[in-house]
């Protein structure tokens, strides 16, 4: 690191060599450096949140996810009166029967879900990023308090990555002609959520839940009308023997992706396994494509910077 360092938090440094150890120091190209990782306290903890790196994976994601959100929306356009105003059947969050936030007339919504359109497109187009973020955050809060849709949990999953993504470093990938490099601490907490996921589900599935150890709970899933019968589920058979070893499968490849993306040696095992899970589920089970394209696309974040620069665009790049 250079010894002299920013007066302020934020303050951007030019440096024309990366700090020794960096995982970003494969990535050509001068960088610039945001703040510098505090001293002191474990090695190995401020490795692994505090690492400087280029902001790619911060910056896609932030794309990603607004992207993402105006694809949520757009099915529930033709159904604003059913899901938002006061003449549909729901059941408000409980916290918003106890603040007492108004249900809103049917052109009031309307104008809430433009004025979302517009922030969502204005925030990944990255202008004043940081003053759209709070305004998304505001209308998801109210949609969202209302939203009783059978995809209210993937909207819910990508509000609390709306909330983490505050603390990613995605205001700008160039700075001066240069890739921005900032700590990785929040882009870590993202990723930590997203592996989260994977192993709440284990331990629902095998201490809270039953019938994967024996293939029951697969076998009934793709045989029944509710999730199954769809695509490959509605020709291909599914006999019990099979059933439980894809269940046992299924288990061992989702611990393999919530532990195995933080190893290098097991990282591509990994990403490979999640997104085969989720393209079958996608081809033989009734689950929505947006849960899968929100869990998939997370996994650019595990990608190391070299294989990041690479595939982002050189004409994105050339923006900033």
């Amino acid at each position: 690191m250079n010894e002299e360092k920013a007066s302020m938090p934020g303050a951007m440094q030019v440096q024309d060599a990366l700090p020794p150890g960096a995982e970003g120091s494969s990535v050509s190209g001068a960088q610039v450096r945001v703040e510098s990782a505090p001293e002191g306290g474990s090695s190995v903890w401020n490795r692994f949140f505090f690492t400087e790196e280029p902001v790619y994976g911060a910056v896609y994601f932030r794309v990603f996810l607004a992207l993402w959100t105006m694809c949520f929306f757009i099915p529930r356009l033709p159904y604003l009166e059913e899901l938002y105003t006061a003449r549909a059947i729901h059941t408000p969050h409980p916290l918003w029967e106890l603040v007492g936030i108004p249900l809103l007339p049917l052109w009031l919504v309307q104008l809430v879900v433009g004025s979302l359109f517009v922030c969502l497109a204005v925030f990944a187009a990255g202008h004043r990023p940081r003053d759209m973020h709070l305004l998304i955050l505001l209308h998801l809060a109210y949609l969202f308090g209302f939203d009783i849709s059978l995809l209210r949990g993937y909207g819910m999953l990508s509000f609390y990555q709306w909330l983490l993504l505050w603390f990613m470093p995605y205001d700008r990938l160039m700075q001066d002609g240069r890739v921005v490099q900032a700590p990785r601490w929040g882009t870590r907490l993202v990723m930590l959520q997203f592996c989260s996921v994977y192993a709440f589900t284990v331990l629902a599935k095998t201490i809270g839940g039953d019938g994967w150890f024996d293939g029951r709970t697969l076998y009934y899933a793709w045989r029944g009308q509710d999730y199954g019968s769809f695509l490959l589920s509605a020709w291909l058979p599914m006999p019990q023997k099979i059933a439980t070893v894809l269940g046992l499968l299924t288990l061992i490849n989702e611990v393999c992706v919530a532990v195995g993306l933080w190893f290098r040696w097991s990282r591509p095992l990994a990403l490979l396994g999640c997104a085969t899970m989720h393209l079958g589920m996608a081809l033989s089970l009734r689950v929505s494509p947006l849960f899968h394209l929100l869990m998939v696309g997370h996994l650019f974040l595990f990608l190391p910077p070299l294989l990041q620069e690479k595939a982002w665009p050189a004409r994105a790049r050339a923006r900033g």
